[in-house]
Order: structure tokens, then C-alpha cells, then sequence
């Protein structure tokens, strides 16, 4: 397992593994969630695809996923001052200015 760190006060990266784009957000009551970004077609990145009201189109063949059909995961991760920090498996980069 590697960790990662990222500073929470700046917009959050997209973080890619060998095999999902996951992005992290924060929901209504504060809490990190953290989703997977990761096109069910051909494995694209649906944090650079667009939106509609229901779904998000992937950037690299136009399918379309619903947004009640992207799954969250369960990642361990601490936060602390203005750090978080990610604990995982298989991490290859943060992708920025998404």
C-alpha cells in the first residue's frame, strides 16, 4: 500500500490507480467520499467527461453513465490540519486541473 498526500484546502486531485480514476468529494455533511470515475466501457475517465442532469459522458467513446450507477469505494484515509492523506493499492498519479 502506498499513501498519498494532498492538501485539502486546494481543489482535490483525481487520483489514478492501475485500473479506476477515482475522484474525492465531499458530501453535504463535510465527509470525504470517495467515487470511482472509471468509464464501465472501455475503462476512460469520466472526471473529464461532461454532465447532464443524469449522467457523464466519457471524454473517449461518448457512452454514457448514470451518475446513481458510479459506485463509491471504501479508501482508507486520514485528515490532518490541511492534509489528507490516502492509503492504496497499485497508485500511479494525481491528475490535477481536472
Amino acid at each position: 500500500m502506498q499513501l498519498i498526500a494532498f492538501d485539502r484546502s486546494q481543489t482535490p486531485p483525481v487520483i489514478k490507480t492501475v485500473s479506476k480514476y477515482i475522484q474525492m468529494q465531499r458530501d453535504e455533511d463535510g465527509q470525504i467520499k470517495f467515487k470511482d470515475m472509471t468509464c464501465r466501457h472501455r475503462g476512460g475517465p469520466l472526471t473529464h467527461g461532461t454532465e447532464d442532469n443524469e449522467s457523464v459522458i466519457c471524454p473517449w467513446h461518448g457512452k454514457k453513465t448514470k451518475k446513481c450507477k458510479i459506485d463509491y469505494l471504501d479508501i482508507a484515509f486520514v485528515e490532518n490540519a490541511n492534509t489528507v492523506w490516502v492509503g492504496l493499492k497499485d497508485f500511479e498519479r494525481l491528475i490535477y486541473n481536472v
